[in-house]
């Protein structure tokens, strides 16, 4: 999805959302979630290794998160 995503890829099985996103892809079975063909998109995924990658930070129970995986529970802080 996305203008000229995946547009050099030579792989199969990938989800590209974004505007360029895996453009230089030459694997199969990946995620780019970007709106650039940059080599780190905000976020990666190969769904043959069941691995996900945030190339930022990423909130869970936070709204503007301090780390790359800010995981906040009012109950309990992690």
């Amino acid at each position: 999805l996305g203008s000229h995503s995946g547009y050099t890829s030579t792989g199969s099985s990938n989800v590209f959302i974004g505007y360029a996103a895996g453009w230089f892809e030459t694997g199969s079975n990946k995620l780019y979630i970007a709106n650039d063909a940059t080599s780190t998109p905000l976020i990666y995924g190969d769904f043959a290794n069941k691995t996900l990658t945030f190339n930022g930070l990423a909130g869970m129970g936070i709204a503007d998160p301090l780390a790359r995986l800010h995981v906040y529970d009012a109950n309990d802080i992690v």
